[in-house]
């Protein structure tokens, strides 16, 4: 088996922004886990349940940047079920 290289599994981002985590597997194997207690299962699961916990706060920042305006009238329906299924808007 032929480790994936640090230039294919990675980013490149800051230290900060992008989390490396060593798993000695080739491409097919990297995503692959024979069990809850294999290597690197846990960090995956973790690092994947807080990417969908920040991920709301981050999507609604770069797609919905902005205040509800009260002069957008007529989509009120629409409106209501994005907060319903995404939480207030603005």
């Amino acid at each position: 088996m032929t480790t994936v290289d640090a230039d294919s599994a990675l980013l490149q981002l800051p230290d900060h922004v992008e989390d490396k985590v060593p798993l000695h597997a080739d491409h097919s194997m990297i995503v692959k886990f024979d069990a809850r207690n294999a290597a690197g299962y846990r960090t995956a699961l973790d690092k994947l349940r807080q990417f969908s916990k920040d991920a709301l706060p981050v999507v609604a920042a770069r797609f919905m940047p902005f205040k509800k305006d009260p002069m957008f009238v007529g989509r009120e329906a629409v409106i209501d079920v994005i907060e319903e299924k995404h939480g207030a808007i603005g």
